[in-house]
């Protein structure tokens, strides 16, 4: 019951969420039963529970599995969510008048609920059951909160997930038709030529390729995070590392697919595109909002890059997601509270705030630092992990060194941006004075920062989980 249990609580919380009219109470609700879902998780962990319930069995519409691999993904995802329905009532003041607490809340826990729950999932159709409810949850909550520009961003938001959605709906029926069954565990048992196995993961794989904004498939991705609300864009950022999950389960269901480096080139070649193209448009960006959407899709295409590694890709996936999410989350708080206090969206426009935002200064300087892939963080064996899995499957030769080296510079990029956004912001003469004071967003921030810290001092206790 562990695990349906992590599931249920944001969504038994939504019933006193709806009778409270604060935004206060709404918020220590929702978030008390994200930290529930969070130590359910942690105690999944030590018994590794698979459970099925007799709902369409014929179908495996509800099939949870407790992995390391899975509950890793899920118990950070819920640490994220909770952390942003913690800090909701700071972000959504100027927005109190026209957003009502009890939607909101409403809509962001059972998009948490089914985002958090996603990497739980044990066959094909608990994974696309539950990230459809995140995917149509997300877009109702953009629309509610996106003020007055959310339409265009809702639209076209709405546009590319349900299209990628659909595609992989095709690929559930070609796979049922085929096999008769969706769990992931008889999946990976049945006979399959390699070319019916890829055919059929091009077609499971739309869905979290959009999400994860893959080039071409990113061009939604500015527009929601320049008009959504703070905290819908953190658990859009943790909604990037599930759909990194997505990728690598399925690419797993059948790994003699990718066992050759011409089977692995292309999608490598495509994560090093991605990943290249997002850091340099992000070097271009001047409003921070744009700055961090090009972020996730650089990052987007490193996770493409890992998960097209099979199983030797499995550790950078999941260091990667923890760290990106972490370490985006944090320099999402920081901006955020600079753009609610002073106003200001614009990079240019910041300077010199290490002196008058020393505490964010600190939080933001962790997070660059973990981006960048230095020591003590964990953005640093994330990069070595992304490493080795890529020297492991692409081998010694001269396309595998040339690859190992193009993701190098594409990791090299991605520091670029994150000390480049630290220096113009936090560094040189003061343009802009801001008293800042000890809050929510403040204390997400340094914990975030502080997570970093710590699994970067000791990333055993994770990789020990795989």
């Amino acid at each position: 019951m562990l695990l349906s249990l992590t599931l249920l609580a944001p969504l038994i919380a939504i019933a006193p969420v709806l009778v409270a009219k604060t935004w206060r109470f709404s918020s220590i609700v929702a978030a008390a039963a994200l930290i529930l879902s969070s130590f359910l998780l942690l105690l999944a962990i030590i018994q590794r529970p698979v459970e099925e319930y007799p709902i369409e069995r014929a179908l495996d519409l509800i099939v949870l599995e407790g992995s390391g691999f899975n509950l890793l993904f899920a118990t950070f995802t819920s640490v994220i969510c909770a952390a942003q329905a913690a800090v909701s009532p700071y972000f959504m003041r100027r927005r109190a008048r026209s957003v009502d607490p009890r939607f909101y809340y409403a809509l962001y826990l059972i998009s948490s609920a089914a985002l958090l729950a996603t990497p739980l999932s044990g066959s094909l159709t608990t994974f696309f059951l539950l990230f459809e409810a995140y995917l149509l949850s997300s877009w109702l909550l953009l629309l509610l909160t996106g003020g007055h520009r959310a339409g265009e961003a809702a639209s076209k938001y709405l546009l590319f997930t349900e299209t990628g959605a659909l595609v992989t709906l095709l690929g559930l029926a070609l796979v049922y038709d085929e096999f008769g069954t969706f769990r992931f565990d008889r999946l990976s048992s049945a006979t399959v030529t390699p070319q019916e196995a890829a055919n059929l993961l091009a077609l499971l794989l739309a869905a979290p390729l959009v999400k994860l904004a893959v080039f071409p498939l990113h061009i939604w991705l500015p527009d929601v995070y320049s008009v959504a609300p703070q905290p819908l864009t953190g658990v859009m950022m943790a909604a990037e590392g599930v759909a990194g999950w997505a990728v690598a389960r399925l690419l797993v269901i059948w790994p003699h697919v990718f066992s050759t480096l011409d089977a692995v080139f292309p999608l490598v070649m495509l994560g090093i595109l991605t990943a290249v193209y997002g850091s340099l448009i992000a070097l271009a960006q001047i409003d921070y909002r744009k700055l961090l959407a090009y972020a996730s899709i650089g990052g987007g295409g490193l996770f493409l890059v890992s998960t097209a590694c099979g199983k030797a890709g499995l550790a950078g996936v999941v260091l990667l997601s923890i760290e990106h999410a972490l370490a985006k989350n944090s320099l999402l708080l920081a901006f955020g509270y600079f753009e609610e206090e002073l106003e200001v969206r614009s990079i240019t426009q910041l300077g010199g705030l290490a002196s008058s935002a020393s505490k964010s200064a600190i939080g933001v300087l962790i997070a660059v630092l973990s981006l960048a892939g230095l020591p003590p963080t964990l953005g640093f064996w994330a990069e070595v992990a992304i490493l080795a899995g890529v020297a492991s499957s692409m081998g010694t030769g001269i396309e595998g060194i040339a690859l190992m080296l193009a993701v190098a510079l594409a990791l090299v990029l991605c520091s670029a941006y994150s000390l480049w956004l630290f220096k113009r912001v936090f560094f040189g003469s003061p343009r802009i004075v801001l008293k800042e004071e000890w809050c929510s967003t403040t204390l997400a921030l340094l914990l975030f920062s502080t997570l970093l810290i710590a699994l970067g001092t000791y990333p055993a206790g994770i990789l020990k989980l795989l």
